[in-house]
């Protein structure tokens, strides 16, 4: 989820978590001018965090001068309380034309090298250059992480999970191709994948958010011929050791 996207309420923290069996939230980071928001709506609470980098979006929108802020920025927050991860960093296919693929490459090599120096999970945005970025990770692996709403081959499902990389299903992806999500969690090993909302992504409210979320888990479940009360219960486990919780 985004707690630093203008359209989360400010009450949230207060109101947003009280739903039966929810038992925290964690926002991704976008870029610098949003970190401030993040860092107010966590602090002081035990039951949300947030992860801190430039996304490639961001990256892709700014000069080589505001991206080199914007690490440094991101890096001095890395020691924050609150803080559990790099991220969301990756390579985007989408965005080639505003940052070519040798320069994404760059940025997500810093956020490898950031994590490594700092002993913390990364959060992957990948958008079609599953490869690409499978290499990169391979050359400087990550002290563990998730792979932000997987849609790669089921077949690089093994070589990422063998990198010690989560793979989060997204309940988007679970509406648009309910059988590749299936397939997904079926070749994924049970310990190294987990759900997501990407709240407020599509502008639902948060409560029909989670409902959705909800019902991938039972399909899920059901595909994989488990309980669905037992299938929350080791995603929940799931998202604990991934940000080490």
């Amino acid at each position: 989820m985004h707690l630093d996207d203008a359209r989360t309420p400010d009450d949230f923290v207060q109101s947003g978590l009280r739903r039966p069996g929810l038992v925290g939230a964690v926002s991704a980071g976008y870029g610098p001018e949003r970190s401030a928001l993040a860092r107010r709506r966590v602090a002081g609470s035990d039951r949300v965090w947030r992860t801190v980098a430039p996304h490639p979006w961001w990256l892709a929108a700014h000069t080589d001068a505001e991206r080199e802020a914007a690490w440094q920025q991101a890096e001095a927050e890395l020691t924050e309380p609150g803080v559990v991860a790099v991220g969301e960093i990756g390579l985007d296919q989408l965005k080639r034309r505003d940052l070519p693929l040798e320069l994404q490459l760059v940025h997500l090599r810093r956020g490898l090298s950031l994590a490594r120096r700092h002993d913390l999970p990364v959060v992957l945005h990948v958008v079609r250059w599953q490869g690409h970025a499978l290499d990169a990770a391979r050359r400087a692996p990550p002290p563990g992480g998730v792979m932000h709403r997987y849609g790669g081959p089921v077949e690089l499902v093994v070589p990422w999970t063998r990198l010690g990389v989560h793979l989060s299903l997204d309940t988007q992806r679970w509406r648009r191709a309910p059988d590749q999500v299936r397939a997904i969690a079926a070749a994924a090993p049970p310990a190294l994948w987990v759900v997501e909302t990407d709240w407020p992504l599509s502008h639902r409210p948060w409560a029909a958010a989670l409902d959705e979320l909800e019902a991938m888990v039972r399909d899920l479940a059901a595909h994989l011929g488990q309980r669905p009360h037992d299938l929350a219960a080791q995603l929940v486990a799931n998202a604990r050791a991934l940000y080490r919780l």
